[in-house]
């Protein structure tokens, strides 16, 4: 998968965390189910999804995806 083609599919709300000359790293973060183009957190609206994408000469090599939990402190 190219880079082009990831962000076709989840859209341009992405952070670069690294880059280099051939190595870039995307970071998505969705909030809450109005955000985002999948139906990934649709049934889990209660916590925030966040993925990590790693392309080494415009093509994927890693990633890190799940979620991040919220805590109540009373």
């Amino acid at each position: 998968m190219t880079q082009e083609e990831l962000t076709r599919l989840l859209g341009n709300c992405y952070a670069v965390v690294d880059s280099t000359k051939d190595f870039i790293e995307l970071y998505y973060r969705i909030e809450n189910a109005r955000n985002n183009k999948t139906e990934i957190s649709k049934n889990h609206k209660e916590w925030a999804y966040y993925a990590i994408y790693g392309f080494w000469k415009n093509r994927l090599q890693t990633f890190e995806f799940g979620f991040n939990y919220r805590y109540i402190t009373i």
